[in-house]
């Protein structure tokens, strides 16, 4: 199926959203420790000031607190070093990747682009490798739902990292009905997705994550040709090779 232009936009829209609620849960997180000199710690944004002699912290809630310098000890930045502690603290347990995709292809003669969006959960084992069970929807000539296994691996133990992964199953198809002998005119196929992409871990237990693959879905058709007053049937298989671009969040 080639999406029109209004669907293509919309998907593109939704992307662009992910990207900016996810950039603002960064933001909430690039914040500072400020040490005082009684032993307290205030977490939160330093705002500057006209008067030197003054901090002004502005805490996640909207608080700002005011001290004087001399009672502060330190500032330093303390999201990547808290951030990074809490996710490695973690090496297993179950998790959950939602993701909004697009599948590119040629079939010879027109560049197909389709939606393709899907979630998976599953258990980490060990801080890289885990395995899930997923479903999706994709928007081919006959609209498909995926239903898959997935393995995946994180390169690093690090709120940066790379990973692998490769997805195998079979695609349901969700658009059909009967023929004249009475059988399903569309029958679903293989699929078969290895990827590559990066998991940036933004909050304690949700990241960004961006991919990149390979897709290939297989469907059967059955064609019903009439002459005179008797029928014949045929059958179309469909090879779906595409690439495909997902952006997601990762819960764990």
């Amino acid at each position: 199926m080639i999406l029109t232009k209004r669907w293509i936009e919309i998907a593109i829209k939704a992307i662009l959203i992910g990207f900016i609620i996810l950039s603002s849960a960064e933001l909430i997180l690039a914040q500072q420790a400020v040490n005082l000199t009684n032993g307290s710690i205030i977490k939160g944004v330093v705002v500057p000031t006209e008067d030197s002699s003054k901090v002004k912290v502005q805490t996640s809630d909207g608080s700002q607190w005011v001290f004087s310098a001399a009672d502060v000890a330190s500032i330093k930045e303390w999201e990547i070093e808290e951030v990074q502690r809490e996710w490695t603290s973690k090496k297993s347990g179950f998790y959950n990747v939602s993701d909004l995709g697009m599948l590119f292809g040629n079939d010879g003669v027109y560049t197909n682009v389709a939606i393709s969006a899907q979630t998976v959960s599953g258990y980490r084992f060990n801080q890289h490798w885990s395995a899930g069970i997923g479903l999706g929807l994709e928007s081919f000539s006959v609209p498909l739902a995926p239903i898959f296994l997935e393995g995946r691996y994180h390169l690093l133990d690090r709120r940066f990292s790379p990973f692998v992964a490769i997805q195998g199953g079979y695609g349901v198809p969700l658009e059909n009905y009967m023929g004249p002998d009475g059988k399903r005119i569309n029958k679903g196929g293989v699929m078969l997705n290895p990827m590559i992409g990066i998991k940036h871990q933004v909050l304690k237990n949700v990241g960004l994550v961006l991919s990149a693959g390979y897709r290939h879905q297989q469907s059967i058709s059955t064609q019903y040709y009439w002459w005179f007053s008797e029928g014949d049937t045929g059958q179309i298989r469909t090879q779906y090779n595409r690439l495909v671009f997902r952006v997601g969040l990762i819960f764990s």
